[in-house]
């Protein structure tokens, strides 16, 4: 698995729907949920993965909070093909930095 960090510089989010298969021993459902990221870290070149529905519960949900300009480290497959984990460090950073409730508690 390889890792690269950088900042954010462009991000496209896409849902794909998997092909209906015509066997009756399919290996994998059509409504099984597919994406399709695509993205661009200062410094490199585009790129565009896929993630699978298999990923942790809430990683399209971290790829799509992350913003341009944010520091972001995508674990890539073997293949470099799929996503397997996406952090936002200036997110992290910021819960780091926050020190509890704002003003009056009850």
């Amino acid at each position: 698995m390889a890792s690269v960090a950088g900042k954010l510089v462009f991000i496209d989010v896409e849902y794909v729907r998997t092909a209906r298969y015509r066997k009756s021993h399919q290996t994998a459902s059509h409504r099984a949920p597919l994406y399709r990221v695509r993205y661009q870290l200062e410094g490199n070149t585009a790129r565009e993965v896929m993630v699978l529905p298999v990923a942790r519960p809430g990683l399209v949900a971290d790829i799509r909070a992350s913003m341009l300009g944010d520091v972001v480290v995508v674990t890539l497959s073997r293949d470099e093909a799929q996503i397997i984990e996406w952090t936002n460090q200036t997110a992290e950073d910021g819960w780091d930095d926050f020190s509890g409730t704002v003003g009056e508690t009850d």
